[in-house]
């Protein structure tokens, strides 16, 4: 019958390599980026991946008795969609927002003198 314990063994043996990598600093880093996913996510209703990689190399040659263990952490945040921005184009090929075939209305701005009675108009 297997151990019960080995399991929670083999679990603390990874948290405490976890919590040395990069002295420390990979936990925090990993917890960050989870975070902002999640964030992404909520945001735009969009996908986002988090990769946490580790490469271990042998750290001598010969009888391996030591490892070196290089970690990476990826966020693949989602974008905001960008609002569109329409232009028209005029004779020359330059970009206006304003229609170069539509003439510009000769509007004025009236100054009040004072208040003004609106009239009501009957209901039907």
């Amino acid at each position: 019958m297997p151990d019960p314990n080995a399991a929670v063994i083999k679990q603390r043996q990874l948290d405490l390599v976890l919590e040395d990598l990069n002295n420390g600093q990979t936990p925090t880093d990993l917890a960050d980026a989870l975070r902002n996913a999640v964030e992404a996510v909520k945001k735009t209703g969009k996908m986002a991946t988090v990769t946490f990689s580790l490469k271990i190399k042998p750290g001598n040659r010969g009888a391996v008795e030591k490892v070196e263990i290089e970690d990476a952490i990826k966020c693949n945040l989602p974008s905001t969609d960008r609002a569109k921005s329409f232009f028209f184009i005029d004779k020359d090929n330059t970009l206006s927002r304003r229609d170069p075939n539509q003439p510009e209305l000769d509007l004025k701005t009236l100054e009040q003198t004072g208040p003004v009675e609106l009239k009501r108009v009957a209901e039907a």
